[in-house]
């Protein structure tokens, strides 16, 4: 049986899901060929034709919905009508129509399951507050792993409900989180980089250059930025922050702790 995982990762929680669930297919070595692939590598303008046995698309929730990036793939893909396409939306909490929303791109027919998890949120201004972070971590790998066993199965669930209320937030929120908190638009502090590069590296847009100044290297930011924050999360100098952040703040880093950035960067390859 051939099974491929899409997925689209900046700071590990929806790798880790991803990894989990390939595990549950090979754990008993029966054969299953499992394949896992971030969505970013995938060129936004060809169709993609996908024989498959069993789908994924596993991601995470910004603004209450799936990124732009992952709803752009899901309208490129194509799979048999009886492939077992699933959806795997992961949230710090609030969840709004990222599954409703993949549901009405990919058609409500074709996708048979739909599965959500609470994991902490890596958005700095709406953080998980550091004391949950261990609970929720737990917590949520034992959801997964329950996942994964009815991913395997080939359970079957009910479309996903649309939230009316969170619809109306979303067309408004991106806007206000880009233009007074600064999303999309990091700035650097030139005193605390070090200009080691790391930042592209884990940039999944490959949107971070490194440019020779007569400073050194330092990271450029294009136009093209997803918003997943792994520049900011992984900068071993903290050089890279929100515009509403204060450069004073502190312990605001976060990845999952079970995925390396190496493991990060190899995905940009």
């Amino acid at each position: 049986m051939k099974v491929n995982l899409y997925y689209f990762s900046g700071t590990g929680n929806t790798l880790f899901i991803t990894k989990k669930i390939r595990d549950r297919f090979i754990m008993n070595d029966e054969g299953h060929q499992v394949t896992i692939i971030p969505i970013q590598n995938i060129s936004p303008s060809i169709e993609v034709a996908d024989s498959s046995d069993i789908v994924g698309i596993i991601y995470p929730t910004y603004f209450f919905d799936a990124p732009d990036i992952v709803k752009e793939f899901a309208k490129n893909l194509r799979v048999r009508q009886d492939t077992y396409l699933f959806l795997y939306a992961n949230s710090g909490g609030s969840l709004g129509n990222a599954l409703y929303n993949m549901d009405q791109i990919l058609g409500t027919d074709q996708v048979k399951a739909r599965f959500e998890v609470a994991f902490p949120d890596n958005s700095i201004v709406f953080a998980t507050k550091k004391e949950k972070i261990p609970t929720m971590l737990t917590d949520g790998e034992k959801i997964v792993e329950m996942h994964a066993s009815q991913i395997y199965h080939q359970k079957v669930t009910h479309k996903s409900p649309k939230n009316l209320m969170l619809k109306t937030v979303e067309r408004a929120v991106i806007p206000f989180s880009k233009m007074f908190l600064g999303f999309g638009n990091m700035k650097l502090n030139s005193e605390l980089c070090n200009g080691c590069g790391l930042c592209s590296q884990v940039c999944t847009m490959k949107n971070i250059k490194m440019t020779n100044s007569k400073d050194g290297w330092v990271p450029t930011f294009e136009k093209n930025c997803s918003m997943c924050f792994a520049c900011l999360h992984f900068c071993p100098q903290e050089a890279i922050r929100l515009k509403s952040m204060s450069n004073k703040k502190e312990n605001y880093q976060y990845h999952h702790p079970d995925i390396s950035v190496k493991e990060l960067i190899d995905a940009q390859l």
